[in-house]
């Protein structure tokens, strides 16, 4: 009986080869981007997973009432191990984004170095293809580095035993080899390094310091802790020996394997983070595009049902049986879908490389037994599910009706669940091309809207490496005709280098928190912030007792001092010692956005800068030339800096990266949208052509007796667009609801306009237009003497 059915449904297939080709193009489509958006939320979900301890493993996160911070104080490793017995392993790392290398002659920068204890591969058992784990990191002056990082330094040549020199002071050896790094985590490095003496004594050999908060800490929990009890006595044990005067001033768990996808924002982060809202709209977005395929074969199985009925009548004639002609035609759709899956599986290979250049990431892919199971598993529902509707719809017929001619599948519930399917088709194309537009939108704004200061034609580098010579760089920088200012102090836009302080106005009485940015005298000016009260300077730190302090206007609300800031004193718990603690206010600027747009305007106070500390260059440049700009300033890097290459980067750039999440969200929901437009489109495109095969007398008798191209065009259209309408109709309110919860998540968003709806009403509109119009036209300029020969 198999055997027949396979026989039958073979001949079917190719008796109609255009709907075959339809049907198996729309499956393969949905099959391929369900198959690659479940690897996509697969490979998220999985992040940080892999390691034996994962689900008792936490990072140790600073808190305070708003906002919670991934650096730690140092030490607090030492302290967990010596007071907690809930603490299995600990360990804690210190990680830079950029440092310096050499090797004989060559000087090259390094992303992603982190400098860890000898504990690190306790709680990170990472894969070490050269060299132990136990021994790799135990003493100063030894190095692991990753496998790629490897071949490009040495290429076969083996990499143990070879010395690199590191920030031009200190030798290190390379003691071990990674294995290839899992993509889904998020400690992304290159190289690891130990720990000098000095940083092994100052974490491991003293008490906490609470006044420096540079390391990442993570721990292990016996299997038999409580997570909840433990955090508790950590607060307590936190709560009695923190200064009071510091902020933030609680300490949290956060696990490990939920760091990736925490929809709390985390300052300092090491890679960014993902919201896990996203997977659930892309998990929704796979199934509505499988389900758009889905339902193609059933409008064309159905639409095609007239044709079938009299072989229907003839098998129920002869004694086929309603369950057999079911199996019969559920055969023929998983059928179709088999033959669809190879063409899934090169359109993945095809796409995939595609994906994860959109996504940023290489997806991890399970075994093949898995994916074989999981492709045979969606291959099979989805056969049964498209032919499910067709089988009970055509096993429905009565031989007597069929046999005597009577027309079947023309009307009635056959045609409304039909026009139903292609209502929601289209709902859910509108829906995606509604969710891209707004997308799109929001990414436009964040990356045009006024920030506050002036981000154009300003190169920046660290200055770690003159950091004692400031005044000398600043000197030789003004000297070069094609460098307008220069400035020292964090990047504006990028939120980094902030520490919170509490503030108090004596007249106010009450402390607040707010964010300090230590700046040079002309940093005001080369930013171009606005200055709407007082001085735009601040004079260099002086020994005196008190210190210049400049507010933003949000400073100057929150402390209670608008009847007149300028002259105020302020009262400041530093984190630093040696800073005085009384400060006069000596001018004021409006508010600017230091950090994205996700988040509000900040509170800021600017106080005087100290010239050894490491601080953020900011070179503003003579416009048209910036190329020359560029030139003078690597010209006197050289000279005062011979031993190191200059690292640069344009501020505008920088800001426009941090948006590369929105980025990517946007290009992903317009791939999305044109597939589920295109398979729409298929459907509509054979219902099309069967509508106007079904009226081929009709339109042949109409045209005989006089009937313009133009009106046959608008008789066959005119049904389609009416359900195009009702899709529309019916997507907006969904949109409206789905992208305002979205767009929350921004402290600037933009308003959603009825011009956006309009927008993708009209594409909707017209991608139906352009399906239809190609059939109706067909139909429209055919022979009429054909038309009623038509059988």
């Amino acid at each position: 009986m198999l055997k027949n059915y396979l026989k039958i449904a073979l001949r079917d297939i190719g008796r109609h080869k255009g709907y075959t080709f339809i049907n198996v193009a729309g499956l393969a489509t949905g099959l391929a981007t369900c198959l690659l958006i479940a690897l996509f939320v697969q490979h998220k979900l999985r992040y940080d997973r892999f390691f034996p301890d994962a689900d008792r493993t936490y990072r140790l996160l600073q808190t305070n009432e708003e906002e919670r911070y991934v650096r730690t104080p140092t030490g607090l490793a030492q302290a967990l191990g010596e007071h907690f017995p809930e603490v299995e392993d600990v360990t804690a790392l210190l990680p830079f984004n950029r440092r310096l290398f050499a090797r004989n002659e060559d000087r090259f920068y390094v992303d992603d170095v982190f400098h860890v204890d000898a504990q690190f591969f306790d709680v990170f058992p990472f894969a070490l293809r050269r060299g132990h784990p136990e021994t790799a990191l135990d003493a100063p002056g030894r190095m692991v580095i990753t496998q790629d990082f490897a071949e490009q330094l040495f290429g076969e040549a083996d990499p143990i035993g070879q010395v690199l020199l590191y920030q031009n002071e200190m030798p290190y050896e390379v003691t071990g080899v990674l294995e290839a790094i899992p993509s889904n985590t998020h400690l992304r490095f290159n190289a690891l390094l130990s720990l000098t003496d000095d940083q092994r004594a100052w974490r491991y050999g003293t008490e906490i310091q609470w006044q420096y908060s540079q390391d990442l800490t993570y721990a292990v929990l016996r299997e038999d802790s409580d997570p909840a009890a433990f955090e508790q006595k950590l607060a307590s044990f936190v709560a009695a020996r923190r200064p009071d005067r510091l902020s933030p001033s609680g300490v949290a768990l956060q696990p490990l394997t939920g760091i990736h996808l925490d929809q709390t924002p985390v300052r300092g982060e090491l890679t960014p983070q993902s919201d896990v809202r996203y997977l659930y709209l892309f998990s929704a977005i796979a199934a509505l595009i499988l389900l758009i395929a889905c339902i193609n074969y059933m409008n064309l199985a159905t639409a095609r049902s007239a044709q079938r009925a009299r072989e229907v009548g003839v098998r129920k004639t002869v004694g086929a049986r309603r369950s057999q002609l079911m199996r019969q035609f559920l055969s023929e759709s998983v059928l179709t879908a088999l033959l669809a899956l190879p063409l899934a599986l090169v359109l993945i290979d095809l796409a995939r490389p595609i994906v994860e250049h959109f996504a940023g990431e290489t997806f991890v892919l399970p075994s093949w037994g898995i994916m074989g199971l999981a492709m045979l598993g969606i291959v099979l529902l989805v056969g049964l599910a498209g032919g499910s509707y067709p089988a009970l719809s055509l096993s429905r017929f009565r031989p007597t009706q069929v046999l005597k001619g009577q027309t079947v599948g023309r009307s009635g519930h056959s045609g409304l669940f039909r026009q139903g399917l292609v209502v929601f088709q289209f709902a859910a194309s509108i829906l995606l091309a509604l969710a891209t537009l707004t997308t799109a939108l929001q990414l436009r704004y964040m990356q045009s809207k006024q920030l506050g200061f002036d981000q154009e034609h300003v190169l920046t580098f660290a200055g770690y490496a003159l950091y004692e010579q400031y005044d000398v760089l600043e000197a030789e920088l003004l000297k070069q005709p094609r460098i307008q200012s220069v400035a020292f102090g964090p990047s504006p836009g990028l939120g980094r280098y902030v520490t919170t302080v509490t503030a108090t106005a004596p007249e106010a009485g009450t402390e607040h928190d707010v964010s300090v940015l230590s700046v040079s005298e002309g940093y005001i000016e080369t930013m171009g912030l606005e200055v709407v009260a007082g001085e735009p300077f601040l004079p260099s730190l002086s020994t005196d007792d008190e210190g210049a302090v400049v507010l933003n206007t949000s400073a100057v609300r929150l402390l209670g001092l608008e009847a007149n800031p300028v002259g105020q004193r302020l009262r400041i718990a530093h984190r630093l010692r040696h800073r005085p603690d009384v400060y006069t206010v000596v001018g004021v600027v409006e508010d600017f956005h230091h950090a994205s747009l996700h988040e509000p305007v900040r509170p800021v106070l600017f106080v005087p800068f100290e010239p050894n500390f490491v601080h953020q260059v900011l070179v503003r440049l003579t416009p048209g030339d910036l190329a020359g700009g560029v030139r003078a300033v690597e010209a006197v890097w050289d000279r005062l800096v011979p031993d190191q290459p200059l690292a640069y980067t344009f501020l505008d750039e920088a800001i426009t990266r941090q948006y590369l999440a929105e980025q990517k969200l946007a290009r992903l929901f317009r791939a999305f949208t044109t597939i589920a437009l295109v398979l729409a489109c298929l459907g509509l495109f054979g219902l099309a052509a069967y509508a106007a095969a079904r009226r081929t007398k009709e339109i042949g008798i109409r045209k005989v007796l006089g009937a313009s191209v133009t009106g046959i065009m608008m008789l066959l259209s005119k049904d389609f667009l009416r359900l195009i309408l009702i899709a529309y109709t019916l997507a907006v309110p969904l949109t409206l609801a789905a992208m305002n919860g979205w767009l929350e998540q921004f402290a600037y968003r933009i308003e959603i306009s009825w011009g956006i709806f309009l927008m993708a009403g009209l594409i909707a509109l017209l991608v139906a237009l352009l399906t239809v119009s190609y059939q109706a036209i067909r139909a429209a300029l055919a022979d009429p003497v054909k038309s009623l020969r038509y059988e």
